[in-house]
């Protein structure tokens, strides 16, 4: 009667199917808790900042020479002028 019992249970060994079929089911839950935890990072945190373009730092760089005195209002807004209408253009 016990030999019964124990074979319908079976002897405890799972094989190595089992095994690795737990192995993938863990694997994949671990890859999704870690995908789930990143994406709230990424929309806790707070913005990384964007170098500035090109076009940007150069009319910094004008603003700059005008406040010192390097260049006249009328030459600021001329060069702003052409730095506004080349960005517009496609390289």
């Amino acid at each position: 009667m016990m030999t019964l019992v124990a074979h319908a249970w079976g002897d405890g060994d799972l094989g190595w199917g089992m095994w690795l079929a737990m192995t993938i089911g863990m694997t994949a839950m671990l890859i999704t808790l870690l995908a789930i935890v990143w994406l709230i990072v990424r929309a806790v945190a707070q913005p990384r900042e964007v170098e500035p373009i090109m076009g940007d730092r150069a009319l910094e760089e004008l603003r700059v020479r005008y406040a010192r005195g390097e260049i006249s209002g009328d030459e600021l807004e001329e060069r702003r002028r052409t730095l506004l209408e080349d960005r517009g253009r496609p390289d």
